[in-house]
């Protein structure tokens, strides 16, 4: 296999470790997932002030993802022309067991 690029000490894919982890000892698999980011996230670099910070800042984070979420969220039309960006509704943490699941692992 060649790669296109070289390797290098500054080349990175921005999640640099994790794990998977039981919200509970009652849970039959991991239904959590940890991401260790060697950056300093300001709003995910939405903003070109926020991605200047998140590459030059120091720091680091780390993010849990609930990998079997109840809450639901919709996505739906916003009008009849195709090239019209639809409505987007995450409803994130709209199901009460959402916010216990992320909040009941004390440590790993």
């Amino acid at each position: 296999m060649k790669l296109l690029l070289p390797i290098s000490a500054t080349y990175t894919h921005a999640a640099e470790g994790g794990g998977f982890v039981k919200s509970s000892p009652a849970q039959p698999i991991p239904d959590l997932q940890f991401r260790f980011t060697p950056a300093h996230l300001d709003d995910h670099g939405h903003t070109l002030s926020s991605a200047a910070y998140t590459m030059l800042g120091h720091g680091y984070a780390l993010h849990v993802c609930d990998l079997r979420p109840k809450s639901r969220g919709d996505i739906t039309l916003a009008s009849a022309d195709p090239a019209a960006a639809p409505l987007i509704n995450p409803n994130y943490l709209s199901h009460p067991g959402g916010l216990r699941r992320r909040a009941a692992p004390k440590s790993v």
